[in-house]
């Protein structure tokens, strides 16, 4: 309905003459343009000599539009004129729709152009996979139906209190399938139902072909063979066109249209996940900027408002499949896809702790797929060096997003992909990084036991290799860890320690927060206030030398507990108020709670406790 009612606009707009609906094989077009123009036929105020249907499907070239043309428009030909200049005298004077459906196959836009300047009142919609590339053409690109609703976001309970309608895929997964099976219950198989409209992205052949298949598969079962390719989505219907009984048929053919070095740099391409960036396409695959513009004009990819190039979940896999086919091409991607994201990630450590913080969170979010498959990739060659200058920027990443059970996968994959006996030293200082870390994560859930295991042992080996970096750290997670199961004596060493370390390797992020954690737990531990606000103001000192928004939200946090609990209720206050203004900033939500819980604590002292 939005689609409808934008390209409604767009005819209703007297500079629009030629609009075209722009998409890969089995994506709509046809039956979106169909629709539109039933529409248009029901206010006959703006087309009122009518709305004419096309077919150009099967046609062999551009000299086969006028006749199609004319047999649509009920039109005959006199016998000795010209054709295309006795259908252009007839469309002279009329004001009508005409739908050029499937203009791929005849793609001649000199006809069209003609068109167009013999007849001002005619509106042309065209239904193509390749863009006319004319001057005069207002293109509107077709991707997959809904999946992901806006006013879908809610639970189960909450949408059906609110009576929200599903996403258009899921609704027309439905109405197909009843056609197959009648006692179809959408809520009881709506969670599968929404996996296979995610998978296919919304393709509406593709949602069709799926649905089908439930007169011989259970719904789940459908889902799961979808997982496995393509092949599934298929049909030997004898009503459904030829050209749409498979799926691999459909996008195989949008594929054909692409010249050599496009159909090239579109399979190298899939090697992207979740879309990628012009830089990232160019670092990678080599990809000049004429031929993603030509693999955009032919529907192969889609280009963002904000930039970013997607494929075609069905078409990348297509592409996939065609790399795969060049084990030594796709060998040669995926080293150049995993090294361009490592250095994407390097290239984020200092902004991650700085004044770049927003920015880089989001840059690091938006490639998370690309960044995940590079880590995989890396991880599984043993190229332990290239994780080591990624992994700050990923882990500190994973720690600020909340992301914990990420982060210890991810470094326990790292870790089993390398066997410790055959490592150099340099790669030994990795593997003492990566158990940190996975400790850290570990922590973060309460796994207790299993995170002071691995961050003893981190700092055991660290010792044994004396890397300062590395020992403070794992003091760190080992004085956190302490200080949760409230062991109050090694928690204040083992973060008295990585203080000191941190202070000698000249590391002012690291030196921040063993500060404000070593000054907070003095008070909460030991109930030494004194130092404890010291350390704690050394540490928002730091942070805000560094830029660092996100952790000083967590350091105002801990001041302003430190002043409640001295007395000084107007003073807690700002600082709770800081807090909660600079975490929501930065999105840092467990420190907004805080700083909420923390605000209740002033509100308490004023009005239980009479403190001013």
């Amino acid at each position: 309905e939005s689609e409808l009612s934008q390209l409604a606009a767009a005819l209703a707009d007297p500079t629009c003459r030629l609009l075209t609906l722009l998409g890969a094989g089995g994506f709509g077009k046809t039956r979106l343009a169909i629709c539109l123009g039933e529409r248009a036929m029901a206010a006959p105020e703006q087309f009122p000599d009518g709305v004419f249907f096309v077919a150009l499907e099967g046609l062999e070239g551009g000299e086969f539009l006028v006749p199609a043309a004319a047999a649509a428009l009920a039109f005959s030909f006199y016998e000795q004129e010209d054709q295309e200049r006795q259908l252009l005298g007839y469309l002279a004077p009329k004001r009508l729709l005409l739908i050029l459906d499937n203009a791929e196959e005849i793609l001649d836009p000199d006809v069209v152009l003609r068109m167009l300047a013999a007849a001002p009142g005619v509106r042309l919609l065209v239904t193509s996979r390749e863009s006319l590339n004319l001057q005069q053409e207002w293109l509107h690109p077709i991707g997959g139906m809904d999946v992901d609703s806006a006013n879908n976001s809610g639970g189960e309970e909450d949408r059906r209190d609110r009576q929200q309608p599903e996403p258009d895929a899921v609704l027309l997964f439905r109405q197909c399938a009843l056609r197959v099976q009648p006692t179809f219950d959408l809520e009881r198989e709506l969670v599968h139902v929404r996996h296979i409209c995610r998978l296919v992205e919304g393709a509406p052949l593709a949602i069709e072909l799926a649905a089908a298949w439930l007169k011989a598969l259970p719904c789940s079962q459908v889902a799961r063979e979808l997982t496995r390719g393509i092949d599934l989505l298929a049909t030997s219907m004898r009503d459904v066109p030829l050209r749409h009984r498979s799926m691999r048929a459909v996008l195989e053919q949008s594929s054909g249209y692409l010249a050599e070095d496009e159909q090239q740099v579109f399979r190298q391409l899939s090697i992207f996940e979740g879309g990628f960036r012009l830089e990232a396409a160019q670092a990678v695959v080599e990809a000049p900027l004429r031929v993603l513009a030509a693999l955009a004009a032919k529907s192969m990819l889609q280009l963002d408002p904000d930039g970013r190039y997607h494929i075609h979940a069905l078409l990348r896999q297509l592409g996939a499949e065609h790399l795969a086919a060049r084990p030594a091409e796709m060998a040669a991607c995926r080293a150049r896809h995993a090294a361009y994201y490592m250095s994407f990630l390097a290239e984020r450590r200092e902004p991650l702790a700085g004044k770049g913080q927003m920015v880089a969170l989001r840059e690091i979010q938006e490639e998370m797929d690309n960044v995940r498959a590079a880590w995989f990739c890396t991880a599984a060659q043993g190229s332990l060096l290239s994780l080591r200058k990624a992994q700050p920027a990923l882990f500190r990443f994973l720690w600020m997003r909340g992301r914990y059970a990420e982060g210890e996968q991810l470094a326990h994959q790292a870790l089993e992909s390398s066997h410790a006996e055959t490592l150099t030293d340099e790669d030994q200082l990795v593997r003492i990084a990566l158990a940190a870390q996975a400790a850290h994560f570990a922590g973060a859930m309460g796994s207790y036991d299993r995170a002071l295991a691995g961050a003893s042992m981190a700092l055991a080996a660290a010792q044994r290799y004396d890397i300062a970096g590395e020992m403070a750290h794992c003091h760190y997670v080992l004085g956190m860890l302490q200080a949760y199961l409230l062991d109050e004596e090694a928690a204040i060493a083992n973060l008295s320690a990585a203080y000191a370390l941190y202070l000698t390797q000249d590391d002012p992020t690291g030196t921040a927060e063993a500060a404000g954690q070593l000054g907070f737990n003095l008070w909460a531990l030991k109930g030494e206030l004194e130092s404890a606000s010291a350390l704690v103001e050394e540490s928002l000192d730091r942070y805000r030398a560094l830029g660092n928004q996100f952790d000083l939200a967590d350091a105002l946090n801990q001041a302003a507990l430190l002043q409640w609990y001295a007395g000084d209720v107007e003073q807690a206050e700002r600082l709770y108020q800081d807090s909660l203004h600079t975490a929501r900033a930065v999105g840092n939500r467990l420190v907004a709670l805080q700083a909420v819980g923390g605000l209740a604590l002033v509100a308490m002292a004023r009005e239980q406790w009479g403190l001013a």
